[in-house]
């Protein structure tokens, strides 16, 4: 028994060093490669026929009555020249009454505000407005988010191509200065939309258009609006994974789902610890829930996506698979006989480390979130992947 747990150890080093270095080698590759084109990208202008018009949904549930406000100041701020029409949806909020002010600050004119009587989820607020609007262009966006002033025209700019059927811009943290958690969170934003979001990007197939801000062609959505409102799994209803779904929708038709880093949003991120977990579950099992879509809107694009998808599923659990076998084989055979092995795991957590600092995270950095990882978020991982089909935990 204790050598077939070592044989397992090794084995999984093996394939965890494999995939990471394929993996982080191609993505840096792509995105560099990304980069490149978009500095060689004319500015953002208007097509043909000028500026499409353009519907932003706004659902709200609950939201800080302040970052509403920031909101919405920032989409009335929008530079952008074309027809627009803004709705903002109350989910059934509790804090109703101390949200009212920002509603009347903003209702009329090109803004229509909608109080749902009850909260009926972050896909039913959307589609409270964007079966009302008739915009070309359909604006999803989260009611914690701030948005660059040119964010909108920058995004709208990449449907000049009529293949374009879904834009995601570049999100950032918004309140990253309020304690260490936040900072790690926004180090965590910076390396994904620097590295991973412009190496898919650079094959027009974003594998998650981000909740926070993403635009969409109206004649794509609906196409597909009423399997996104009904989704399931296990017979389940989905309340959760809704840009990671729509995503997969849009790319399971055959057009190009683009990554825009011009075009930039900042999202206010979870300040406690147990509220950064929680999202995390929510995640993770939203992406393991998703992966026959995910395969699906894949399957006749770039192979380096389907690499991604298994180096992005499997990598973590490689990881927690090598802790577990660790700690099996030091009860089994002796903590003291132990070196070799405890070699190979410290190789695993360096070329780890490697590969963050390869792609811009700081020292200090992997020195915080590294033991946050290996601690908390791993588990997680695993418990969501265990936790499929339970619902609990995942209210927004």
């Amino acid at each position: 028994m204790d050598q077939l747990v070592v044989v397992s150890l090794r084995a999984v080093f093996l394939v965890y060093v494999t995939l990471l270095l394929l993996h982080s080698s191609l993505e840096r590759l792509y995105a560099l490669r990304s980069r490149r084109r978009h500095r060689a990208a004319p500015a953002a202008a208007p097509g043909p026929a000028g500026w499409p018009a353009v519907d932003v949904v706004i659902p709200c549930f609950n939201e800080d009555p302040a970052l509403l406000e920031a909101c919405c100041r920032s989409v009335a701020g929008q530079d952008y020249q074309g027809p627009t029409r803004v709705w903002l949806v109350d989910d059934g909020s509790r804090n109703r009454d101390s949200l009212l002010p920002v509603y009347q600050q903003f209702a009329g004119g090109k803004w229509t505000v909608q109080l749902l009587d009850r909260n009926a989820g972050k896909r039913a607020a959307q589609d409270e407005a964007v079966r009302r609007g008739t915009g070309e262009l359909v604006v999803l966006m989260d009611s914690d988010t701030v948005l660059a002033p040119d964010a909108v025209r920058h995004a709208a700019a990449c449907f000049g191509d009529a293949r374009a059927g879904a834009v995601s811009g570049s999100i950032g943290v918004l309140n990253a200065p309020a304690n260490l958690l936040t900072r790690l969170i926004h180090q965590r934003y910076r390396l994904r939309f620097q590295m991973e979001r412009p190496a898919q990007g650079f094959f027009t197939s974003l594998l998650c258009c981000s909740g926070p801000f993403a635009v969409y062609r109206r004649s794509v959505l609906a196409e597909l609006w009423s399997r996104y409102l009904t989704q399931t799994f296990a017979g389940v209803r989905c309340t959760s994974g809704d840009d990671l779904h729509l995503t997969n929708l849009v790319l399971a038709t055959g057009r190009q789902v683009l990554f825009e880093p011009r075009a930039i949003a900042s999202t206010s991120v979870p300040r406690s610890l147990g509220m950064y977990l929680r999202q995390q579950l929510r995640w993770n099992r939203s992406f393991y829930r998703e992966l026959r879509w995910t395969l699906a809107g894949i399957r006749s694009r770039h192979p380096y996506l389907a690499l991604d998808v298994l180096a992005r599923g499997l990598l973590p659990l490689l990881l927690a698979a090598a802790l577990v076998l660790l700690v099996g084989e030091g009860v089994l055979v002796g903590w003291d006989l132990l070196v070799d092995d405890l070699t190979l795991a410290l190789g695993m957590l360096l070329v780890t480390a490697g590969f963050l600092l390869g792609h811009g995270a700081s020292v200090p950095f992997l020195l915080l979130y590294g033991p946050l990882h290996l601690a908390l978020l791993v588990p997680v991982r695993v418990y969501a992947l265990l936790t499929l089909a339970n619902p609990s935990w995942e209210t927004r």
